[in-house]
């Protein structure tokens, strides 16, 4: 029983640290900062695995979750070894940092998927706990904001500073002056704000809080709104406005109580926007700026998809070894930048395929919880988890590795274990999921 009380704690802690992502520093003078190391989430995550493991029956599910939270993630594993092997004779390079990276992440994020399926099933699920934290987790950067525009502080010594003293966008304004907070790059604070973004909007519109806290929450989702605009993340204002549109989706009746809740919402939105860019012109500028700059993520995606065509196995865990990844302004590394070709640069069509497959089976769900709304009310969570898994596939798209990524894993499972409680009355729903 103390076992699964640290290893709730180790979650805890590793999902609201998900924001906090600085350099450790591994061959700086004097090694790397422990302070640095212990506010990464993957060090959190690792420990909540290997208490995990000690208890193999924890991680045992069956049905639509196992395909979707196991089977998928085994497939794309054993297609990068395979990979891996095949360019190691081929390319004499078996594997490289970034590839055991994100290795690692990838098995840490599918057995963390596991943990959290299985506990939020359980009689004492801790999943309404697990979202809170997701919405909450950004105030920390609302403080560093409020910290920065009132007392102009961007570097904290042994914190978000450079080693060698330089000015390489470290700090919680980065270069362009958009914001990145505690994280070391404008899209991470722009992905969990997206996500919060997504669970608090369900609950500012049809909870029945009362004024107080709907005008705190409201607050609170202006804050939100504010330092996405600031990080000038473009995928970011791209997965609102996604959200806003499945939202708007989900919700639509043929009635004229929905058609007024509609034109409510859309009211209220052209109203949070207006006081948005009223409170913040800078961030508009700043914005503005990034959607008239060209970061050249087409030619990337060409550039991959072309050397994806060609190498039908991927260049496994080697692959930045193997393939010139050094392709910006002056000899800048450039990753994909796409959830789908960073999967096939590792594991090839396999790789890629099972990235697509993950994003239709979850959207399968999304679609059976539109169906069920006809007949039943699911909880608030469930939308605001669809939401924020939307809001997060879509800026996966512009960067990222949706099986290495916690938060994709962390929201497949809250929606799965959310989606098959037995008071919903989806069994049905689910076989149809299953079969989709």
């Amino acid at each position: 029983m103390w076992g699964q009380k640290w290893l709730i704690l180790f979650l805890y802690i590793g999902i609201i640290l998900q924001g906090f992502n600085q350099r450790i520093g591994w061959l700086d003078i004097g090694g790397p900062s422990l302070l640095i190391f212990f506010l990464r989430s993957e060090v959190w995550f690792a420990f909540a695995v290997i208490l995990a493991l000690f208890s193999v029956r924890q991680l045992k599910i069956v049905g639509l979750s196992k395909k979707i939270l196991f089977d998928s993630s085994l497939v794309l594993i054993g297609a990068i070894f395979i990979s891996s092997v095949i360019n190691g004779f081929l390319n004499n390079s078996f594997m490289d940092y970034f590839g055991i990276a994100d290795l690692f992440k990838c098995v840490v994020a599918t057995i963390i998927g596991l943990i959290i399926y299985r506990l939020a099933r359980s009689p004492r699920g801790i999943s309404e706990c697990l979202v809170g934290i997701l919405m909450w987790a950004p105030l920390i950067n609302c403080f560093v904001a409020i910290l920065v525009l009132a007392f102009g502080i961007n570097n904290i010594q042994g914190f978000n500073e450079l080693a060698d003293g330089g000015d390489g966008g470290a700090g919680f304004i980065g270069l362009g002056g958009r914001f990145q907070g505690v994280g070391s790059n404008a899209n991470i604070p722009a992905v969990q704000c997206c996500i919060a973004i997504g669970i608090l909007m369900p609950k500012l519109i049809y909870s029945g809080a009362s004024l107080l806290k709907k005008v705190c929450l409201a607050i609170y989702g202006l804050a939100l709104g504010i330092l996405v605009l600031w990080t000038g993340v473009r995928s970011a204002i791209l997965s609102i406005f996604i959200m806003l549109v499945l939202f708007i989706w989900l919700n639509f009746r043929l009635t004229l109580r929905s058609l007024l809740q509609m034109l409510a919402i859309m009211i209220l939105v052209v109203c949070f926007i207006e006081i948005i860019l009223a409170l913040t012109p800078t961030n508009l500028n700043i914005f503005n700026q990034r959607l008239e700059s060209e970061d050249g993520r087409l030619s990337l995606w060409s550039y991959y998809g072309s050397l994806l065509l060609r190498n039908p196995l991927g260049f496994g865990l080697g692959f930045e070894s193997i393939v010139d990844t050094n392709i910006g302004i002056q000899g800048l590394r450039l990753p994909p930048h796409n959830a789908i070709l960073q999967a096939g640069m590792y594991a090839g069509y396999i790789g890629g395929g099972v990235s697509l497959y993950l994003i239709y089976k979850v959207l399968a769900i999304i679609a059976q919880i539109k169906l069920s709304m006809q007949s039943i009310d699911p909880p608030l969570n469930l939308i605001g988890l669809a939401l924020a898994w939307c809001s997060l596939v879509t800026n996966q798209m512009f960067a990222g590795f949706l099986s290495a990524e916690f938060n994709f894993s962390i929201l497949t499972a809250l929606i799965l274990s959310d989606f098959l409680q037995p008071g919903l009355n989806l069994t049905s729903v689910e076989h149809k999921a299953t079969n989709g």
